[in-house]
């Protein structure tokens, strides 16, 4: 059984699964508590890299908290009591800092499934947590 899950949501397919996972593990009795978490990157990024990306960098903080309300309502309306917050920075570095720091004990979140060289240029979160988290981790991958 697990006390503490927290689910990291990027609005994606994958990570809709992990929402649902952690919905299933609550309702069978499986998790005490879940904590939603989303990552603003728009605080992260170079300023140069921001304008190629994004016309108004203002926009990547509502997206963020965007995510994670429908994430919150999609539990809820599973009978799913949650807790959310919204990070700025890294989204790997700031996953695994805020497990950490609040003693969760298992994170779930999706994977894209990028392959290999995609994975080697543009990095995997799911990755990076899987490899360095000091507390099981679960992985949805959609096929």
């Amino acid at each position: 059984m697990f006390n503490k899950l927290l689910v990291a949501v990027d609005g994606s397919k994958s990570s809709q699964g992990a929402i649902e996972l952690a919905k299933n593990l609550a309702k069978c009795g499986m998790a005490a508590s879940v904590t939603l978490i989303s990552v603003d990157q728009a605080q992260s990024l170079p300023l140069r890299v921001m304008d190629f990306m994004v016309a108004d960098a203002n926009k990547l903080e509502p997206l963020a908290n965007m995510v994670v309300e429908n994430a919150q309502a999609s539990l809820e309306r599973g009978g799913v009591a949650v807790d959310t917050v919204v990070v700025c920075g890294d989204p790997g570095v700031q996953i695994l800092e805020y497990a950490k720091a609040h003693q969760y004990d298992c994170i779930l979140m999706g994977s894209r499934g990028l392959s290999v060289a995609k994975e080697m240029v543009l990095g995997s979160v799911s990755h990076r947590v899987l490899h360095n988290a000091h507390c099981p981790v679960l992985i949805y991958r959609d096929y």
